[in-house]
């Protein structure tokens, strides 16, 4: 993959640099006076993000916690991540979902580098709330019992 990656920057900046005229050194470009002289576009290379933090779920009273992240389809506004959700045990039933946080998003860019993953998860030492903190920043609890979500400072 990252032959291909490298292969297709050579390639971009093989187009771009044959596409600019060349200019002795300290000269200023010239603007055309012919506006269809135009320079032609850069070529759009997509950045891809790392990989999320592993973050472990977290048990209380039988019910399982973790970040969840949606599917397109079913993020509202596009943001798939920022959501806690709450399953029976060990099993898939899920018991209640929350959005911790709100992103906004861009819909002219890449949805997957506007994410906002989970960093660390922990209970409160009563058990009674879920401290997170996200790759921005951001810190939050949320209470297990009502799914209310505060931000902390």
């Amino acid at each position: 993959m990252w032959m291909k990656i490298n292969l297709m920057l050579c390639a971009a900046c093989t187009v771009v640099a044959c596409a600019t005229p060349a200019r002795t050194p300290g000269e200023e470009p010239k603007m055309s006076q012919d506006s269809t002289d135009a320079t032609p576009p850069l070529p759009h290379i997509a950045v891809k993000r790392r990989a999320p933090p592993k973050v472990a779920a977290v048990s209380l009273d039988g019910v399982r916690y973790e970040q969840t992240v949606l599917a397109r389809s079913e993020a509202a506004g596009g943001q798939r991540t920022g959501y806690l959700a709450a399953y029976k045990g060990t099993s898939d039933e899920r018991l209640w979902r929350v959005r911790v946080y709100e992103l906004r998003i861009d819909p002219n860019l890449e949805g997957d580098v506007q994410d906002v993953y989970f960093t660390k998860m922990a209970a409160s030492a009563d058990g009674h709330e879920l401290l997170i903190e996200n790759e921005a920043g951001g810190r939050y609890a949320v209470d297990v019992r009502t799914q209310g979500v505060r931000k902390v400072d």
